[in-house]
Order: C-alpha cells, then structure tokens, then sequence
C-alpha cells in the first residue's frame, strides 16, 4: 500500500485483468503498434501448437512465418521498464523455424520475394525465348526447330519471287556466240542479221484470209537467172515444204516458228556466174503481218545460236559452218522473205565485194508478193502470169 490509499502495482503487472502494453501506449488489446495480439507469434506455435498452420499458410502466402512479431518484439519499450522482463519478452516471442529447420543443422526455407502483384518473381526468359510462342506452351527446342522452318521458307519464297521478277521483266540469257550450238551439228548460220517492219503497201494482204491461195515454188522462183549491178545470179534448185519446222534448226527458232501460224516454206539457192558468191532467199506464208513481223524481230536474237534456216542442199553451192555471211528479214504482209548470202569460200567481205547487191539481186523472188497484192487490190488476173 502507498501513502494515497492505493495498493501498490508491481511493474508490468495487469490492471483490472488487462495486460499492460509494453512501450507504454496503443490499445492494451492489441499488441506494439496497434497488432492483434493473435499476429504476434509465441513459442508454443512454431513448435507445432495451434498457431502452426498459421505459420505455414503465411508462408504460402509469401510471407514469412513470425515476421511482424519478430519484429516489434525487438522494439524497445518506452518508459523505464525492467530490463530483466524486456529480455525475457524478447526471448518468448522470438519466432521458431517451422518443419523442425531449427537444430537440424540447416537454414530455414526461404518464401520467394514478393511481387508488385503479389505473385512469385517470373522467371528470367531465356534469350532464344519468344514471348508470344512460350505463351502458347512451345518449348526452347520447339521454337528453335519453327524458326528455323520458317526461315527457310522465306528464304525458298523470296528466291522464287526474285525469278517471277525477273521473268516477268523479260530479262533473258544473251544467246551463245557461235560455237558450241550451231557447230556441234555442222550448220551454218549468219554473223550479221537485220530485220524490218512489214512496208504499207503490204497492207491489203496483212491478213492470210484475204489472200487464201498457197505459194507454189515456180511461183516465187519463176525467173531462172538474177541480175543486180554487175551481178549475175544462177537458180541453183529450189523447194517448197508443206510444213515449216523442217526448214529451220533450233528449239529457240523452232519455238518461235510454232507461234506464227506457219502453213508453208518455199527456198531456193543461187550461185553467181563467177562462182564467187552463194546466196538463199526463204519465204514464210504466215497467219497475218503481226506474226510475221514478231518472227522477224526475235531471229534478231535467236540468230546468234538458237536457231536459223537450213541451208537448201545442193552440189554446186553451199554455206560453210565456219564461214562468215549475212543475213536479213522482211516482214511483207503475212509473209515473212529472209536472204542470206556470203562468200563462196567463207571468207568475210574485201573491199571489192559488194554484199548489199548481192542481197537485192537475191530478193527478185519477192515480185511474187507484189503481184499478190495487185490481185487483192484490183481486177484482173496480175501481171506476169
């Protein structure tokens, strides 16, 4: 008892059956700072009392068992306590590894840290990894095996647009020199090549149907004998076929050939009087002009080893394989007339030879297509029959 009336209180003792806190202030009810008293963690819980299923759902919850009570029993009460309570207080509720870490010689399991979300850390995303596959469940060696199919096949997809570009843009392979082609099976062909344009007055046989009747090689090759300057040309033979294939050599030639609407061939093949020269004129009865005129323009390019004329055989005249000569196209309506001539002995021009003579004397068989369109134009039978 004290001098007021009062009974003395021990230090720390409850009043009115209430513990005292232990700073000294907050709700006697709820422990430092204001935590429930169940919060904090006592020594009868972590050693598998009724709190330990508590501390092992904290735990799931990422959450390490006795945290807050660890730590607010470390604080220091406020106002002059008894030291020797404040250490005992302090060893009682020091929390207890759970599932008997404590005296096994190992450390107690750690929660993994918290995550803004409150998950667990994601895991590092491995370098190769990509999101949106691993989403979908692929592995690091499925991506791997999808990249690299994909892989090629743009590249196989990018190669093949590459060609259809080019194709398209009708790039092509220049033609072989002459060579390997041409020289394999012994044919000749021209070192030099022009073509032209079906001329205006061939228009009224532009198209094959306005002139229906066939060629016949007495027709074109009527006159026996070409002159031309101081030239003398001699009919050698000559021959119609019924097909055009035969008379050329070369799938290039042959392709292009097939295209045109080709029905007919006529050739014939001359010799000068001096025996100097060798010359050929070949006529293509054609479906139209427009045809005629692609023929022309393409043997500009399938000269040069894909294709030619053959060469009309004959004892007395004969273009060399390894000799040099000329050639040219014209396009006449729907007819296609080509002259090649050269050296007899296929040596290339001098200076005394005239070979753009030798050419228009050889082009005397084209008086035929004129007289064709006179017959289409006018009355009467035409001149020279």
């Amino acid at each position: 008892m004290s001098g007021s009336g009062r009974p003395a209180r021990g230090r720390g003792a409850p009043e009115n059956g209430r513990r005292a806190p232990v700073d000294g202030h907050g709700d006697p009810e709820r422990g430092p700072g204001g935590t429930p008293p169940a919060a904090r963690t006592h020594p009868e819980r972590g050693r598998g009392g009724p709190g330990a299923e508590g501390s092992r759902s904290e735990r799931r919850r990422g959450r390490p068992a006795g945290r807050r009570g660890g730590e607010e029993s470390r604080r220091a009460p406020a106002g002059g306590g008894d030291p020797g309570r404040e250490g005992r207080t302090r060893e009682a509720v020091t929390p207890i590894p759970a599932d008997g870490a404590f005296g096994s010689g190992r450390p107690a399991a750690q929660s993994p840290p918290d995550t803004p979300e409150g998950g667990r850390a994601r895991r590092r995303r491995s370098s190769f990894e990509v999101e949106a596959l691993s989403e979908r469940g692929l592995g690091r060696r499925q991506q791997k095996i999808l990249i690299a199919v994909v892989t090629v096949v743009v590249v196989l997809a990018g190669g093949f647009g590459l060609t259809l570009v080019v194709s398209t843009l009708g790039v092509r392979t220049p033609p072989p020199e002459q060579g390997s082609a041409a020289d394999a099976i012994g044919l000749a062909r021209p070192a030099d090549y022009q073509g032209w344009n079906s001329p205006k007055p061939f228009g009224p046989i532009a198209d094959r149907r306005a002139d229906a009747s066939p060629l016949r090689a007495e027709e074109v090759f009527a006159a026996r004998t070409l002159t031309g300057g101081k030239l003398r040309l001699r009919l050698l033979d000559r021959r119609l076929d019924g097909a055009c294939a035969p008379v050329m050599w070369g799938g290039g030639a042959l392709a292009a050939l097939a295209r045109t609407g080709c029905t007919q061939a006529v050739r014939g093949i001359y010799l000068s009087a001096d025996r100097r020269y060798v010359a050929q004129y070949t006529l293509f009865n054609m479906s139209g002009a427009a045809a005629a005129e692609a023929f022309v323009k393409e043997m500009a390019i399938l000269y040069r080893g894909g294709g030619w004329i053959r060469p009309l055989e004959s004892g007395g005249a004969a273009f060399s394989p390894d000799g040099y000569s000329e050639a040219s196209g014209q396009a006449m309506g729907h007819y296609a007339g080509f002259v090649w001539v050269a050296r007899a002995d296929g040596k290339e021009p001098a200076g005394k030879d005239d070979f753009v003579s030798l050419a228009l004397a050889a082009r005397g068989g084209e008086k035929a297509i004129y007289r064709r369109v006179v017959a289409v134009t006018g009355p009467g039978t035409p001149p020279g029959k």
